[in-house]
């Protein structure tokens, strides 16, 4: 698999994430020959570290899930311990969470990393026409 099509999946994890715990997405995009990734925009006013975690470790989770490794995923996991400490929580204690959620919608995860393979970049609204919603782990409904 090649380093784009890695960068695809871990955006469309985050991707999933953002949209199922019913935050804004504006856009997201692969910037071809820097590897980088950027797109998230407009995070809900009722933020809680604990939903930053998650948010942090689902691009990760979908790397490990579809792909078997973590790659381009380092500065998440680190950004992640830095919430979780914040939370006074490990983690550990929201890898499961990460990876639930990747694994339950992993068929829109896919459908938006072959989008984003396609075009390069998608809107808001591109990602909510190929991401459902609704489903949330109950630990997470009211966090």
């Amino acid at each position: 698999m090649t380093p784009r099509e890695i960068l695809a999946y871990h955006e469309a994890g985050h991707a999933a994430c953002y949209r199922h715990l019913g935050d804004q997405i504006c856009s997201v995009e692969l910037k071809d020959g820097r590897g980088l990734c950027d797109g998230f925009v407009g995070r809900p006013d009722t933020d809680t570290p604990l939903r930053d975690v998650l948010r942090c470790l689902s691009g990760p989770a979908a790397e490990y899930t579809l792909v078997g490794s973590i790659t381009c995923g380092r500065i998440d996991l680190d950004d992640a311990a830095r919430y979780a400490r914040d939370a006074g929580m490990c983690v550990d204690d929201v890898w499961p969470d990460a990876l639930a959620l990747i694994q339950r919608y992993q068929d829109d995860i896919e459908a938006v990393a072959e989008a984003l393979l396609r075009h390069g970049r998608l809107d808001g609204s591109a990602i909510e026409r190929l991401i459902g919603r609704g489903w949330i782990s109950p630990r997470w409904a009211s966090i």
